[in-house]
């Protein structure tokens, strides 16, 4: 049975996320001549700031499985209402089949917070499930 879990921001974390990093930029990268190189220091900050929002997916063993992450924040144009906006979400794909239970998982927790969930099912479009 897998875990689902919302994980603060870490150097620790990005270091255990890097394999399936690496193999979600391999298999959906729009631009494979561009270095892969995520802005760590950003992704923490804007977790300090509560901007961020990381689930992952675990193993009973606690293995990581796939991870979906969100901005959270007042949006620009309706500056009362907290939004969320998907960044990236990834199964590893030996993995897959507990999507349907993660992302409403993911949706519930973000909507105990936030007034809209921006793009949410557009970008689930090509995971399979």
């Amino acid at each position: 049975m897998e875990i689902f879990q919302r994980e603060p921001a870490s150097l620790e974390l990005f270091e255990e996320a890097l394999p399936l990093l690496l193999l979600h930029y391999r298999s959906v990268a729009h631009f494979k001549d561009i270095e892969f190189s995520p802005d760590y220091e950003t992704y923490l900050k804007m977790d300090e700031l509560g901007m961020l929002r990381i689930y992952t997916a675990r193993d009973s063993d606690k293995n990581m499985l796939g991870y979906a992450v969100f901005f959270v924040r007042k949006n620009m144009h309706y500056k009362e209402s907290l939004q969320a906006v998907q960044d990236i979400l990834f199964i590893h794909p030996e993995a897959r089949g507990f999507g349907r239970r993660f992302i409403p998982y993911c949706e519930e927790e973000l909507k105990k917070e936030v007034d809209r969930l921006k793009d949410f099912e557009f970008r689930y479009h090509s995971i399979s499930h």
